[in-house]
């Protein structure tokens, strides 16, 4: 069900990045893998996946299948300052998704927060674990993330205390 409504109301055809005011994420398409961008800050997703008009989520979900690195889902927040919000718009998405994905569809999450020039660098370590918690790391870049900086992340080699967290669901 979850893949019905991503796919028929939220998919962004073709797309391989997203961005609003200035922040952006981009990843540049490989020939061993499919990217799917989805928005996920509309109606279709609020009231068709989490049955809620009024619920926060973060922007955009983005499905990387890779023929050698399996499946990761990156969750996308872009954000002006209040990153701690931005958090909690990851968390209320990422418990969502994990609860309607299929049985044993085998995934890794990862969560990205693209936060203006003026925002402080770092949400609070209370906030930040409880997504660590949930096995889904967290990365906050400045601005703009390039295909670079997230093929990093999404590989686990930018922070040193990320290690591969695989959900099986």
């Amino acid at each position: 069900m979850v893949f019905n409504v991503l796919l028929c109301s939220c998919l962004v055809p073709g797309a391989t990045s997203l961005g609003e005011k200035g922040k952006s994420l981009a990843l540049q398409h490989r020939s061993d893998e499919t990217i799917l961008v989805f928005k996920t800050d509309c109606d279709a997703f609020r009231t068709g996946v989490i049955g809620d008009r009024d619920s926060t989520t973060c922007d955009g979900l983005i499905l990387v299948i890779s023929k050698d690195n399996g499946s990761t889902i990156l969750l996308v927040e872009l954000k002006g300052t209040d990153l701690d919000h931005a958090v909690k718009q990851l968390e209320t998405t990422l418990n969502v998704i994990r609860k309607k994905l299929p049985a044993g569809f085998d995934v890794m999450f990862r969560a990205v927060e693209v936060a203006s020039g003026t925002a402080s660098p770092k949400p609070s370590q209370e906030i930040k674990a409880q997504l660590k918690d949930k096995r889904c790391p967290l990365k906050v870049f400045k601005t703009k993330a390039d295909d670079a900086q997230v093929r990093n992340f999404l590989n686990g080699d930018t922070t040193p205390d990320l290690s591969k967290h695989r959900a099986r669901r």
